[in-house]
């Protein structure tokens, strides 16, 4: 079998490390700003920040790079980052499929904010369970000596070259079917958006175009039953059912008015032909957010779906283009979902940039101010140090003269 060169070797691991540390610092940046700020923690936002972690898991791997198949395969560095490869390589694919499962539930079942919210601990559990079962296992198999699954594989340890069909089942697999039922959810929710495109004003995908939904006019027939419930709620000490003929009326809705309404005005029939007709701006935001993660993600994982086909293909050749390009976009995942987490949160980024300047300028205020404050002391320092050298010169001059 073929093997690279020193030199591609090189290129690879020095692309790899750089990679790894742009990756590393804007995971953390999603981390620090999920968790420290408020105005960053939407629905779509928690799942990107449980994410994260599996970026940070992610660096480790690539900043060891080649020294773990130079220590053996059966060394700890070796293993250790056979391990890592495993546990979180495929991680962000699982959680896109998450996020388009929670578009299928916010489109098409009506799900809320509050509804998706209980769904985090399920994700996380399902996410790093199916990853993390086959990664430990294939540990102890290793460390215990039972079977070397864990080994060299050209640009870092994993799964051993011997045991190909476990690297597709137990990685590539889940990746690729996670991926489809994404796709295909996106597609599904694409024609609905597709039907609707009335409401949209300018690029649906664009992410600087914040305000994509034009005024909602929704035509709601109000029945006598409905009505009672409004009665009742305007007659604290006694409930008033008068009886009223159904009637039509137009309402006028702007998607930025995030008010509302007290769970009891809720009315079950209402909110049916406002989710059958009209569109809900949160959940067509929160589609628009996970498709731009899916982009960014397919942009990460077809040029290693691509090396991995050309490998089956041609099993005694290794190709430095594919390998380079691999290693390249594994290495900065982390910074291409940073990326995407800014655009999509430009308002949050762009007050916690203008917080973060005021922050500064105020303390580069205060440091001045206790500068010109130290300054004008000394100066009055020296004014009394001279004044008290003058006195005692006058002074010893007088007595010189007597």
């Amino acid at each position: 079998m073929e093997s690279l060169s020193a030199n591609q070797l090189l290129a690879i691991v020095i692309t790899e490390r750089v990679g790894a540390c742009v990756s590393l610092i804007s995971s953390l940046f999603v981390i620090a700003a999920y968790a420290s700020f408020a105005s960053f923690r939407k629905p779509i936002n928690s799942l990107v920040f449980f994410a994260a972690f599996s970026s940070i898991g992610m660096t480790y791997p690539t900043l060891v790079s080649e020294s773990g198949p130079n220590a053996g395969q059966q060394s700890a560095l070796c293993l250790s980052q056979a391990f890592a490869v495993q546990m979180f390589l495929g991680v962000d694919a699982t959680w896109s499929l998450c996020m388009a499962v929670n578009v299928y539930l916010a489109f098409f079942r009506g799900w809320t904010t509050k509804n998706l919210t209980k769904l985090h601990y399920p994700y996380l559990l399902f996410c790093y369970g199916i990853s993390g079962v086959p990664a430990l296992v294939y540990l102890v198999l290793s460390a215990k000596g039972y079977q070397n699954i864990y080994g060299p594989a050209i640009i870092w340890c994993w799964i051993d070259i011997k045991y190909d069909a476990a690297r597709i089942g137990t990685l590539y697999a889940i990746v690729w079917l996670s991926l489809l039922i994404a796709l295909t959810i996106y597609c599904v929710a694409g024609r609905v958006i597709w039907k609707k495109r009335h409401h949209i004003k300018g690029n649906f995908l664009n992410p600087l175009n914040e305000n994509f939904l034009n005024t909602v006019t929704t035509t709601i027939d109000v029945s006598a039953s409905d009505r009672r419930v409004v009665s009742m709620l305007r007659n604290d000490s006694e409930a008033q059912y008068e009886d009223y003929q159904q009637y039509t009326v137009e309402v006028e809705t702007q998607p930025e008015d995030k008010s509302q309404l007290p769970a009891i005005l809720h009315m079950p029939r209402i909110t049916r032909e406002v989710a059958e007709n009209e569109v809900n701006p949160d959940a067509w935001l929160y589609a628009r957010s996970a498709v731009l993660y899916f982009l960014a993600l397919l942009l990460v994982w077809v040029p290693s779906s691509i090396n991995r086909i050309y490998a089956l293909v041609h099993p005694e050749q290794v190709n430095f283009g594919l390998n380079y390009v691999s290693s390249l976009v594994f290495s900065l995942q982390g910074l291409f979902y940073a990326i995407v987490f800014c655009v999509t949160n430009q308002t949050a980024c762009s007050h916690l940039y203008r917080d973060i300047r005021h922050r500064m300028f105020t303390r580069k205020h205060s440091m001045l101010d206790e500068a010109t404050k130290n300054d004008m002391t000394l100066d009055r320092f020296a004014r009394r140090t001279s004044q008290r050298l003058d006195s005692d010169i006058n002074s010893i001059t007088s007595l010189a003269g007597h």
